[in-house]
């Protein structure tokens, strides 16, 4: 089978999630690509807690190659 490149646009909760179960079902026969305009990914959950000033805005935010990626295979 030939190996293909499946493109995941948006890196919030839910394409780091389609990213993440594809990556374990595919077991590294397709290439994964998640793309997203945005350089930090935050934690929307975490959002009241900074309104309230119980977290400030490096709490609740990474970057998004920092993020783990469990099923990470070289290309």
């Amino acid at each position: 089978m030939e190996r293909k490149t499946i493109l995941i646009l948006g890196g919030g909760i839910g394409g780091q999630a389609a990213s993440n179960m594809l990556a374990a079902r595919l077991n590294g026969r397709h290439r994964i690509v998640l793309v997203d305009k945005q350089k930090e990914f935050a934690s929307a959950p975490s959002f009241i807690w900074m309104i309230v000033g119980q977290r400030a805005p490096d709490d609740i935010q990474r970057p998004l190659d920092a993020l783990p990626r469990p099923m990470r295979r070289p290309s």
